[in-house]
Order: C-alpha cells, then sequence, then structure tokens
C-alpha cells in the first residue's frame, strides 16, 4: 500500500464534491470524540475523581483515555443501574453542539447518507430532530441486535449506532461489543467489514474506545480520510490501518471533531444558511449570554448574601454581648424578686 499522505481540507472538499457528482454519498465514521461523553464535563468529574488530581491538567483527548483507563479498573464491579445513571447523567444537560448542527446540513446537502457512529448517546439523532427530519420516516437510527440488516427501509438517511444505545439501554460500555449475543454480533461484524471496506471519511477515533471497530476494517479496499487532532500512528490499530489501506490524513486543531465540521461546512453548506440553522446559531449565543448573565447574578448573590449574613453574625454577637452585660449589671446590684416585680397578691374574689 502507498504511504498514508497529509491532506488538506480543500482537498477533501474536492473528493466530496466529486462524489457527491457522482451520486456516491461518502460514508462517515463517527468516533467516541465526536459524541457528547467526550464533551461531558460531569463525567470528567466522576471518573477522574478515582485519580490523581493532576489528570484535571491534561487535554481532553488525555483526559478522556484516562477516563477509560480508570473506568476499567474501578467500575467493573460497579452494577449496571449505577454505570447507566451515571451515564445519562453525563449527557442529559448537553447541548447540541455546533458540530452535529453543521454535519445535519452537510447530511442535507447531499454530501453524507450512511453514518456509523461509536457513540451510545442521542445527541445527533437531536439535530435531525431539530432540524424538522424525523424518524424513522427521514432518518433511520439502527440498532446492531434487532435490525442491522434492515435493507428495505425508505428513510434517506441511515444512523448506525455500532455499540449501542443509552436510551434503549441495550449496550455494553465496559466490552464494546458484548451486550450482543453471537449472531448478532456476527451480523454487525459482516456488516461493519462490508460497510468499512467503502472509501470512509474517519473523524474522531480514540485508539481505546473505539478498539473494537479499528480491529474489524478490512485490509485493500477503499481511501480512509482521517480526521483528528493526534497522529496516533504510533497506536498498534491505528498503524495496522495505516499499513494497509490507502490513508490520507489530516490532523491538528483543525482535526477535531467540532473544528473540522465547522470549517467544512464553510466550504461545503449552502451559500444561504436555512432558517433553522441560522435560529439554532442564535439561540446557541443568546444561551451562552444568558449563562454568562447567570454566573453573574449568582455571584452578586453569593456576594450579597455572604455579606447580610456576615452583618447579621455581627449585630446577632453585638446583641447578645450587651444582654450578657446588662445581666451581668444587674447581678452585682441584684435584681428584684418576682414579687416586686408583679406587685402584691391580688385575693381572689368572693
Amino acid at each position: 500500500m502507498p504511504d498514508p499522505q497529509p491532506i488538506t481540507i480543500e482537498e477533501i472538499v474536492k473528493r466530496l464534491d466529486m462524489e457527491k457528482l457522482n451520486g456516491n454519498p461518502t460514508t462517515l465514521l463517527l468516533g467516541s470524540r465526536a459524541g457528547g461523553l467526550f464533551r461531558s464535563a460531569h463525567f470528567y468529574t466522576v471518573f477522574l475523581s478515582f485519580g490523581d488530581p493532576g489528570y484535571a491538567n491534561l487535554s481532553p483527548h488525555e483526559k478522556f483515555k484516562e477516563c477509560y483507563n480508570l473506568f476499567h479498573k474501578y467500575m467493573r464491579q460497579s452494577s449496571e443501574t449505577s454505570i447507566h445513571a451515571l451515564l445519562q447523567a453525563s449527557v442529559k444537560d448537553l447541548e447540541i453542539s455546533k458540530g452535529d448542527v453543521g454535519l445535519v446540513e452537510l447530511v442535507q446537502q447531499g454530501y453524507f447518507s450512511e453514518i456509523i457512529t461509536t457513540n451510545i448517546d442521542d445527541q445527533l439523532e437531536k439535530a435531525f430532530q431539530q432540524a424538522g427530519l424525523r424518524e424513522p420516516f427521514d432518518v433511520k437510527v439502527i440498532l446492531p441486535d434487532k435490525d442491522i440488516q434492515a435493507t428495505q427501509y425508505t428513510s434517506k438517511y441511515r444512523i448506525t449506532k455500532v455499540y449501542g444505545d443509552l436510551l434503549s439501554r441495550r449496550y455494553d460500555i465496559k466490552v464494546r461489543l458484548d451486550f450482543l449475543d453471537g449472531e448478532h454480533r456476527h451480523e454487525l461484524e459482516t456488516y461493519l467489514r462490508r460497510a468499512l471496506a467503502q472509501n470512509i471519511l474517519m473523524i474522531g477515533i480514540d485508539p481505546s474506545w473505539d478498539a473494537d471497530i479499528l480491529s474489524l476494517f478490512p485490509e485493500k479496499a477503499g481511501t480512509i480520510w482521517f480526521i483528528n487532532e493526534e497522529d496516533l500512528q504510533d497506536k498498534p490499530l491505528i498503524a495496522h490501518l495505516f499499513a494497509h489501506r490507502t490513508v490520507s490524513y489530516l490532523t491538528g486543531p483543525r482535526g477535531s471533531y467540532e473544528n473540522f465540521i465547522n470549517i467544512l461546512y464553510r466550504y461545503l453548506g449552502p451559500s444561504v444558511i436555512p432558517i433553522h440553522h441560522k435560529t439554532t446559531f442564535e439561540i446557541m449565543a443568546l444561551l451562552e449570554q444568558i449563562r454568562d448573565e447567570q454566573q453573574k447574578t449568582r455571584e452578586i448573590i453569593d456576594s450579597t448574601v455572604e455579606k447580610f449574613l456576615t452583618e447579621m453574625r455581627h449585630e446577632l454577637k453585638r446583641s447578645l454581648q450587651e444582654v450578657y452585660t446588662q445581666q451581668a449589671i444587674q447581678a452585682e446590684n441584684g435584681a428584684p424578686n418576682l414579687k416586686e416585680r408583679q406587685g402584691p397578691d391580688i385575693p381572689p374574689a368572693g
């Protein structure tokens, strides 16, 4: 095979345009670094609490790797219920990312029709719904334990969630494909080997979280466009892939999922941004402004409350001190007895 070659976004744009004009939309593989868990602050907070405090200073992809290691070190004995609750909490408050919004628009423009993802969250599905695309009429979400071989579907777009789905609770986060029985696993692997033999645009692959799917790539097949923040050619599974397929790669800051999709959208997106897309970005900007204002308001409230409580504590302390002082003075001077304060006894009537 030829040696892997660097590629620019401009060259990728030309290739995608050519594939689209030929009526052959490119197959897209989204790795774990393109999903919700990678963006979840809650996920990192929980898992990194098990590790060295220095982990907090790592880069996002280094944190993600450590989360994988810590998960397998500390969580293998955890119950499925507790793991599911943790994962749900990690993604439930995530907003739809700009990358997902841009990707859905590129899908609608005809550049992609088949999306294979290793992510179990529903962030991408939410982006499709936000664009007015309904499941299963416009987009079909394929779960490998029941309908991986379904070929008779009328949906224009297809998302295959190879590691399962969090909402349906059909997944395995510990050993990614172990939620499948023997028959379904064989069907999934057969499907993936066929799909991954095509020309593939691969974004956000993580060598730890996505090891299972990396081992399924057939050799001597279509071209791979490898997009990632890291080079990763020192990782055995990536090195094997690069050695046995024709690979063009783009790495560095432009290789992150969010950056790459947003740049790609600027090249390939419509000249007039659709109203739902424009509104989405306006809403995102407004939400960001609201969050900033909320944070400032919370800080002001916290400061005001703390100041008020401090003043109240000082006032209470001062009042108590005055009471103690008065009691001490009365004790020295001799306080009047109860009868003197109440006056003489009044005999009962009659």
